[in-house]
């Protein structure tokens, strides 16, 4: 069945083709080219290639630098004890009853000194020395040696300082002070056979002055007993039982305290005392004056008869009076 073209389409066509003629007839030459534009944006990766074949094997490198040490490991088990050494050749003879003595327990830096020992080895030498610390080090040991002695046939021996005194010995005087701060030393003597024996001693630096003999007691004191009449005289040796008696005392130091006690006789044997011992009784206190005498008035206890009645000085001063009392009539 043909196919019918209408007239409005016709003309659509013809005019197209017209304008194309009119178009191809006024083209003129072709132009510069353009400036090129700009890059496009990058395309989408492509699929990854097919894995390369493995490259040979590159040289080794540089040895790192040491690990840390580790930890230590737990203690191994103890081993087994060895088999006993031969025994040693035999020690020296060691004497085991040494000893020493020193002339005195104060060794004073200003005066000599003389030590004595027994029971060493006979006719061992021998040194002397003072050892205020040995720690085994040469630092920490402080000794001063004194000198050379040798045993006798019965391993006995003394020993006196050379110098006039300990002082004098050069190490000692060196080391007098640590000494003296350590109060106690030993002197010790040390027998070259092995005999060994020490004796502590005190170190001073000087010879204390000897105490002051106090003054001797009187030996002028006297001591009266009596009773005053009523006329006002001093009848000695009599009071009257009951009574008072006067006591007079000189030839005391000056202001020495005294005081006046009576015999009353002797002990008798006890469970507690064998006896015999003088028996006193304190009568008073009387210190003498700056003039060395004193007055005291005692009223009488006693029963009648004879007494002793001494007077002693704190100084040592000592006096006895005899006293009668009478009976009452």
């Amino acid at each position: 069945m043909r196919k019918k073209i209408s007239r409005t389409g016709l003309l659509t066509v013809v005019i197209s083709m017209f304008l194309l003629l009119v178009l191809a007839a006024c083209q003129g030459p072709a132009g510069k080219a353009g400036l090129p534009g700009n890059p496009g944006l990058p395309g989408e990766p492509g699929n990854p290639g097919p894995t390369g074949a493995q490259g040979i094997q590159g040289p080794a490198g540089d040895p790192g630098f040491p690990g840390n040490p580790g930890q230590p490991g737990d203690p191994g088990l103890p081993g087994f004890n060895g088999n006993q050494g031969p025994m040693g050749p035999p020690g020296r003879p060691v004497s085991e009853q040494a000893s020493m003595t020193a002339s005195s327990a104060v060794g004073f830096l200003d005066q000599s000194a003389t030590f004595w020992g027994s029971g060493f080895l006979p006719y061992e030498p021998l040194r002397v020395f003072i050892n205020l610390r040995d720690d085994g080090t040469v630092s920490g040991t402080v000794q001063a040696h004194l000198g050379f002695a040798d045993a006798n046939g019965g391993g006995a021996w003394s020993f006196t300082i050379e110098e006039d005194t300990l002082g004098e010995v050069s190490v000692v005087s060196s080391n007098s002070a640590a000494f003296i701060e350590a109060g106690i030393v030993s002197v010790v003597g040390e027998g070259l056979d092995g005999s060994l024996a020490s004796v502590p001693i005190a170190i001073r630096a000087k010879t204390p002055l000897p105490p002051v003999a106090p003054d001797p007691p009187s030996v002028a004191s006297s001591l009266l007993v009596g009773t005053m009449t009523d006329s006002g005289q001093f009848v000695a040796g009599v009071v009257a039982e009951g009574g008072t008696m006067r006591i007079l005392g000189a030839g005391f130091s000056p202001n020495e305290a005294t005081a006046v006690t009576v015999i009353t006789g002797v002990g008798v044997a006890s469970e507690y005392s064998e006896g015999g011992e003088v028996m006193t009784t304190g009568l008073s206190a009387a210190p003498a004056n700056d003039k060395g005498a004193f007055l005291r008035d005692v009223e009488v206890s006693m029963e009648p008869g004879l007494y002793t009645i001494e007077a002693r000085g704190v100084s040592g001063t000592y006096a006895t009076a005899v006293l009668w009392i009478t009976a009452k009539e």
